[in-house]
């Protein structure tokens, strides 16, 4: 099922074909605003694929969000909306270019059909988690970062806690880790809220950025070290 869905985009997307495309795109998927405009999701050189391999067969929100750069196309809530009624699972396809990055398909049921919602691709975790480590920032005054606590709600995360007197201006903070990919966005009135963001296994790290009026400012990094 997967590898003829995934088949039939390409082909669909090689011939530039909307009509195909539009076939087997979600109903829901950003894709379809795409091909609204005649816009096709798809690398240069992916015209076909030599096989497929289920990555996560009941995929959830946390898997899609795990994708690289998924966090910059999906709201939490509106995936969790939506697998409260679908079905989801992440594949991998072998697309035998190796200029074509987005090689992980995410297909979520519509109306009992399996459909494409989204291509995207998983992020690399480095043999030595460290190495993609940057130099500690401490918010030792605390203006953003009230305390962080390993190991809640379960091994391998941390629940960040912002503090109720911000010491800055800041429309939008941002919680993080970089390996694990997991990340959590406070808007507006972020004083007291909290997020448990998910670590890598083998280690992290923690990064809280401060956005206000489009300026970004690292306000907080620390190592997760197991």
């Amino acid at each position: 099922m997967a590898s003829d869905l995934i088949g039939t985009y390409l082909t669909a997307a090689s011939e530039q074909n909307i009509d195909g495309l539009s076939s087997v795109v979600h109903s829901e998927s950003p894709i379809r605003e795409g091909l609204d405009s005649g816009e096709i999701m798809l690398q240069p050189g992916a015209s076909s694929h030599s096989g497929t391999d289920i990555v996560v067969e009941d995929a959830t929100a946390e898997d899609v969000l795990s994708l690289e750069y998924a966090a910059l196309q999906f709201e939490r809530s509106t995936l969790e909306g939506l697998f409260d009624d679908e079905d989801a699972m992440l594949v991998s396809a072998d697309m035998g270019d190796s200029s074509v990055e987005l090689d992980t398909w995410v297909l979520v049921t519509d109306q009992d059909e399996w459909r494409v919602f989204w291509i995207g691709a998983r992020q690399e975790t480095p043999d030595d988690p460290t190495d993609a480590f940057d130099e500690p920032i401490e918010d030792s005054e605390q203006q953003v970062v009230s305390d962080i606590t390993y190991g809640e709600p379960s091994e391998h995360t941390a629940k960040v806690t912002l503090t109720d007197s911000p010491g800055i201006e800041a429309d939008t903070i941002v919680v993080e880790s970089t390996i694990a990919g997991h990340d959590a966005t406070f808007e507006g009135s972020w004083s007291g809220s909290w997020a448990n963001i998910k670590l890598h296994p083998e280690g992290d790290q923690i990064v809280v950025t401060a956005i206000d009026d489009g300026s970004e400012v690292v306000v907080h990094r620390e190592h997760y070290e197991p």
